[in-house]
């Protein structure tokens, strides 16, 4: 909130799309990989190492991909009466490759 408040990045109405992406996707992909990859691994070996860095990876892509798909559903959703895309004007096709 204060990066929408105070430095106008994003807004107030993309509160709910951030959190989502960072709380909910990004720190629940992050442990579904962690406890994946670190299942049955000692406490002190190189596994869980690599367990987080994966999992840091994997949340940080998958939280990108969503904020990807949000960006490009936008066209469909929001648009003038002559189909001009009010936001961002790229389609999925763009938008998650990008």
């Amino acid at each position: 909130m204060i990066q929408a408040v105070f430095f106008g990045d994003g807004g107030i109405t993309a509160i709910g799309a951030n959190c989502f992406n960072m709380a909910i996707v990004g720190s629940l992909s992050a442990y579904a990989v962690y406890r994946v990859v670190s299942w049955r691994a000692s406490l002190w070996s190189l596994r869980r190492v690599i367990a987080a860095a994966l999992a840091g990876y994997a949340a940080i892509n998958l939280s990108a991909l969503c904020a990807a798909i949000e960006f490009g559903v936008q066209p469909v959703f929001f648009h003038t009466l002559t189909g001009v895309p009010l936001y961002c004007p790229y389609p999925l096709s763009v938008s998650i490759p990008a």
